[in-house]
This record gives structure tokens, sequence and C-alpha cells, in this order.
């Protein structure tokens, strides 16, 4: 029943965090929109991550399509300032 889907999920997720640190991410492909119009749905999947995910750490991705290797994504000064003013994240793909 998926009344009841949620609640497993969780317990199942709680018991892999016993031996396990969980590790979300989040990234938003290119597009033209700015960084400020990019900032709430990026939020938005933060928030996702932790209550759904029971994620202990979170790194996001401003400007990136899905083919980009990661070791060239997030370079820019602007990716970087932006991904502070998100709640809640450890860090951007840097930080790998």
């Amino acid at each position: 029943m998926i009344v009841n889907y949620i609640p497993n999920y969780h317990k199942f997720i709680n018991k892999i965090k016993e031996d396990h640190h969980i590790i979300g991410y989040a990234r938003k492909s290119e597009g033209k929109e700015d960084n400020e119009t990019r900032i709430h749905p990026l939020q938005d999947m933060v928030n996702r991550l932790r209550e759904r995910n029971l994620a202990d750490s979170i790194y996001v991705s401003f400007h990136s399509p899905a083919s980009e290797i990661i070791s060239s994504r997030d370079m820019s000064e602007e990716s970087k300032t932006s991904q502070k003013r998100l709640e809640d994240v450890a860090g951007n793909t840097k930080v790998f």
C-alpha cells in the first residue's frame, strides 16, 4: 500500500545509515536563467534529499549538463558563490 511506502523506505534507509554515510547530489542543467532563478529549485531538491532520502551530506552543481564529466563541473566563481546561498549543503563537486 502506498501509505506505507515512505515509512518503510525510511526504516530501510535508517538501517543502512548504521554503517554508511548517505550522500545526495542535486544539479541544474545549463540554461538561460540566472543563478537567482536556479536557487529555489535547487533548494527544493536539497530539501527532498534530506527529508525523503535522509541524506547526511548533499552536494550541488548549478550549471552542469549530465554529459559533462564531474571533474570539470562547478569551475566558475559564480557557481561557488551561489552554492553558499543554499541551506544545508556540504559543497559542490570540487570537494572530491
